[in-house]
């Protein structure tokens, strides 16, 4: 059974123990998978909205890609959350494209290579957006973003 709640409209995902113990088996095998063929399975960004979710005492939306964001608060603020994992020691890239969707908060969640939450940095979609409009695919650099956000503690 899914540990699903009700925000409003939207059907959400409160992130429980079992929730918690299952993206740390997730992490598990990714972690080995990764060690067996030296190739990375992908699941940088829903262990990134979980770590987050749990941390800011949030609610996964089911539903993520038609609504714009990825988790709400209780008291209704939207968040996007973006997650970058280190690789060879160095944090770069891009964020993905930057949804034109409002939203209250984006959060940046950096990862070990273990999938460990490292750091968080937020800003808000005002100044996100501005940021994400200097990019042709509106996708700043995790650099750009870390240098603008504000530390999430």
């Amino acid at each position: 059974m899914l540990e699903n709640e009700f925000m409003g409209n939207k059907k959400s995902i409160k992130i429980t123990p079992r929730v918690k113990r299952a993206v740390f088996g997730l992490v598990k095998s990714a972690v080995e998978y990764e060690k067996v063929t030296g190739r990375n399975p992908g699941i940088t960004g829903e262990v990134g909205e979980v770590l987050v979710s749990g941390k800011l005492n949030l609610f996964l939306l089911s539903d993520r890609i038609n609504a714009g964001f990825d988790a709400v608060s209780k008291n209704g603020k939207k968040y996007q959350i973006k997650t970058r994992r280190i690789s060879d020691g160095k944090i770069k890239g891009r964020l993905g494209v930057v949804s034109r969707h409002r939203y209250n908060l984006a959060v940046l969640a950096i990862l070990n290579e273990q999938y460990k939450l490292l750091e968080m940095g937020s800003m808000t979609y005002k100044k996100l957006s501005r940021l994400a409009k200097k990019h042709k695919r509106r996708n700043p650099t995790v650099r750009e973003f870390i240098k603008n956000a504000k530390v999430v503690r």
